[in-house]
Formats: C-alpha cells, sequence, structure tokens
C-alpha cells in the first residue's frame, strides 16, 4: 500500500488537479453524448442523408464510453475527490485543537492562498500573528517534527 503524506496546501493543490482531471471526463462523455441527439434539419440541403440513425449513434456512444472507460474515471476520480475533501476537513480539525497562535502560523503557511504580487515569508507571517519570526518558525518546526525550517 502507498504511504500518502500530505500537508493541507498540497492536498488542496490536488483536489485542484482532481477536480480538472474529473471535468474533463465529464466533458468528453456530454461531448459524445451529445453526437447522440438529433441533429436540426437544414432546410438548404437537396436531399436526405439517412446513413444512420438514432440507435446507432447511441450505441456508438455507449462503446465508446466503455472504451476509454469514460464511467470508470468518473467513478474513482469522484471517489478519490471526496476521501482528498475528508482528509483535508480531518486535518483542520486537527489543527484546531492547538492553541490559536499556533493556528494561525499553520494556516498562513498551508491553506491562505496569498494575492498576486504577495509573497509568504517568515516575516510576513510573523507581523500577521504579531509574534517574532524565530517563535513562529520553531512552532511551525515543532508542529512538523522537522529541523532548521528556512523556507
Amino acid at each position: 500500500m502507498e504511504k500518502f503524506e500530505f500537508s493541507i496546501k498540497e492536498a488542496n493543490n490536488e483536489i485542484n488537479r482532481v477536480t480538472n482531471l474529473l471535468n474533463l471526463y465529464i466533458d468528453s462523455k456530454n461531448l459524445l453524448f451529445n453526437e447522440t441527439q438529433p441533429k436540426v434539419a437544414d432546410p438548404n440541403a437537396e436531399r436526405v442523408d439517412g446513413s444512420m440513425t438514432r440507435e446507432e449513434k447511441f450505441f456508438k456512444y455507449v462503446y465508446k464510453c466503455e472504451d476509454e472507460q469514460i464511467d470508470w474515471w468518473i467513478d474513482h476520480l469522484n471517489d478519490y475527490l471526496i476521501s482528498l475533501s475528508n482528509y483535508v476537513e480531518s486535518e483542520l480539525k486537527r489543527i484546531g485543537e492547538y492553541n490559536d497562535l499556533l493556528q494561525k502560523i499553520i494556516y498562513y503557511k498551508e491553506v491562505y492562498k496569498p494575492e498576486e504580487n504577495e509573497k509568504i515569508t517568515w516575516d510576513w507571517i510573523s507581523k500577521k500573528v504579531y509574534s517574532p519570526s524565530s517563535t513562529i518558525r520553531r512552532m511551525y518546526s515543532k508542529h512538523k517534527k522537522m529541523r532548521n525550517i528556512d523556507e
């Protein structure tokens, strides 16, 4: 079994990636389905083309979906997305058990999405939480059980 270790930021990034992939499969399925729908008759056409019946188009849609395993991918990506969302919720709940200062540090370091010209540094976080940079760096490294966090 693979071992997954995500920070909240990485999990949110993975959620966005999986959501995009899921939307790709759903869109391709919708495009295939739209090909089965009846088309508007062209009034300028001189002859009628009856080359493919609606049933044949539907069977072509079903076979194409089965060949590419679109439904299988949609189901599995959706399940993975739900499990990632549950992971993020449980991590945020676990973080909620810490003191307020550590919660804010973790929020700004892992969850907060900076604006375009904003860069998250330890000094920036220290200004946001009104604590010295060395203190917040030490608290975060204890939380992560790492040494010398200099990002």
